[in-house]
């Protein structure tokens, strides 16, 4: 077991194996949908960055354990809606990207082993999460149960956060014996940069914005109005303040953006703008790649407003031009994780590119199998929620305003992909979750409630169960 820096400590081992605990706590405390909900969000939040090789097969980290501990009570408990559980069209980019690097693998002589170990290991810490999320939030009164959680682990990492911006980043190398990090990154000036126990400072700024966000969506629908005894926009507003000051530029621009594209689209019906505002990624994605973005005018555009900016753009972009080449040479699968960015120099001699977006990671590494299967995996989501819960519907139903800035958030999540490479399984478990709740709901039976089942009956339930006397797929 190892990290990048030093060895884990002996509290950080103590916590990854009590981990299955608090699961069983949250499973006798609290519904089941919330139950694993919270045990997916804990484990992000709080397992060290760090990894446990159980006997040569298994790998437990802070990506993988929450979703085995929750696959294990799901086969203990969910039998029934496992069995029910079947693929659907929406299902397909989660399948094409969990699949991508068993392909590229073969295809590129690694073996089969070693495909589908890596294979195996994308599908757990991406398809496991939003199979979770598809398999449990099935309604719009989940996804507002969903929403609170988020809020309230957003409205967890505030004190944490506002800790490490004062005193620097010390929680995660103080209870668990090394930094998850380089600490020179974390310095903003007299402040710092949080990571808390997050793997980096730009997933802690995702995450704060993004749950901020969501409770600024609840306070607004007066889904939520008052929490621990104090008016829920009084939390926003704290946990707000505190994100701002985390001092994560790409995720204050991202929150912003959403949240005025939403305030915009809910008064005006229109849903435009956003749908301008998701297609970012598949923009950046094939201007790239086909040359109509150059990398000189991208970076001298920045460094007219600051120059250091403009010089990182710069390397930024040259890495990516580089990979896109590379990348070119087997455009279908690509050259699989183990050589996605090994590249030759001037003087023939391998070297590795540093490779920051998902976009570009996906290409190289799974061509654009992968690439595609990325995007969509964003995009079909939030095209789900533009036609089902469009914004013209936001301001008289609050349920569905909840399922809009859910589809917000996915946006945001992919126009992030294009800079950075951030494993949120939360973000994986609203994809799942927004897609079922509209597409794969419970519905209620003929005879009245029933265990499972809520809302009213669609004709095409009511037709499933005639011919099939029995509770339709989903």
């Amino acid at each position: 077991m190892g990290t990048y820096y030093q060895d884990p400590n002996l509290m950080a081992y103590l916590v990854m194996a009590l981990f299955p605990i608090i699961a069983l706590i949250f499973d006798a405390k609290l519904p089941r949908h919330k139950a694993v909900a919270a045990s997916l969000m804990m484990g992000f939040l709080f397992l060290p960055t760090a990894q446990i090789d159980i006997g040569g097969a298994l790998y437990w980290n802070r990506n993988t354990a929450p979703v085995f501990v929750v696959f294990a009570g799901m086969l203990m408990r969910d039998g029934a809606l496992l069995r029910r559980f079947r693929l659907r069209w929406f299902d397909l980019p989660v399948l094409g990207w969990c699949l991508a690097p068993f392909f590229a693998a073969v295809l590129n002589d690694l073996g089969l082993y070693e495909g589908s170990s890596l294979g195996f290991y994308q599908s757990i810490g991406w398809g496991g999460p939003y199979f979770i999320g598809r398999l449990h939030f099935r309604s719009k009164e989940q996804l507002v149960d969903l929403a609170k959680i988020l809020f309230l682990g957003g409205l967890i990492y505030m004190p944490l956060c506002a800790l490490e911006i004062r005193l620097s980043p010390m929680l995660h190398s103080t209870l668990y014996g090394f930094h998850q990090h380089s600490f020179a990154q974390t310095v903003r000036g007299s402040l710092f940069r949080p990571t808390v126990f997050l793997s980096h400072g730009l997933t802690v700024g995702m995450w704060m914005g993004m749950t901020t966000f969501v409770g600024w969506a609840l306070a607004s629908t007066k889904l939520s109005t008052k929490l621990f005894g104090l008016p829920t926009k009084f939390w926003v507003l704290c946990v707000a303040i505190v994100f701002l000051a985390c001092q994560s530029m790409g995720a204050t621009f991202l929150a912003l953006a959403i949240w005025m594209l939403t305030m915009f689209s809910r008064r005006t019906q229109g849903k435009t703008l956003l749908l301008l505002f998701a297609l970012i990624p598949v923009t950046w994605a094939t201007t790239r790649t086909t040359g109509m973005l150059e990398t000189n005018t991208l970076s001298e555009a920045t460094s007219m407003i600051d120059a250091e900016r403009g010089r990182s753009l710069a390397f930024r972009l040259n890495a990516e031009d580089r990979l896109i080449g590379y990348a070119k040479e087997k455009p279908i699968f690509g050259w699989s994780n183990r050589a996605f960015n090994v590249v030759e120099n001037e003087r023939g001699r391998e070297v590795s590119v540093v490779a920051d977006g998902l976009w570009i990671i996906s290409f190289s590494a799974y061509g654009l199998v992968g690439l595609g299967s990325m995007i969509l995996m964003y995009l079909t989501p939030f095209l789900i929620v533009m036609r089902h819960a469009p914004p013209k519907r936001w301001i008289k139903e609050p349920e569905t305003m909840i399922t809009g800035c859910f589809a917000m958030v996915i946006a945001a999540v992919g126009v992030d992909m294009v800079t950075n490479a951030q494993m949120n399984p939360m973000f994986m478990m609203i994809l799942g979750a927004v897609s079922s709740a509209l597409l794969a709901p419970i519905q209620k039976s003929p005879g009245g409630p029933s265990a499972g089942f809520i809302g009213p009956q669609l004709p095409a339930v009511r037709r499933y169960g005639r011919v099939f006397g029995t509770a339709p797929p989903i």
